[in-house]
């Protein structure tokens, strides 16, 4: 009588392990620092100009810029921390143009 073929070990192909989707703490701080330092620039020395005389177009062009910005950091796997920084310091610039329109003489 023949031998039957020893049970052969199925095997399958291993996947990778699924890389969790991280960003760098540090480019979020980069991101959050470079958005609060140029909201915080702006709105103090651009104030009388801007604020005083402007239409108020610059809330929307400083927010809007810095929402494409972010947006296009965001895309990209490296730069993910930095574009969620950036978004964050929206709100502290908002804070920053409340805080300048609240300080200034009114007429």
């Amino acid at each position: 009588m023949e031998e039957p073929e020893p049970i052969r070990k199925l095997e399958y192909e291993r996947h990778p392990r699924q890389v969790h989707e991280t960003w760098n703490i540090s480019l979020f701080f980069v991101g959050l620092i470079m958005g609060t330092t140029a909201s915080g620039l702006i709105w103090w020395l651009g104030r009388m100009p801007l604020i005083m005389n402007g239409t108020g177009r610059a809330v929307l062009v400083v927010a809007g810029t810095k929402l494409t910005i972010a947006f296009a950091a965001m895309v990209f796997r490296k730069t993910r921390g930095f574009g969620v920084g950036l978004l964050v310091s929206i709100a502290i610039g908002g804070l920053i143009y409340f805080g300048t329109c609240a300080s200034m003489p009114l007429l």
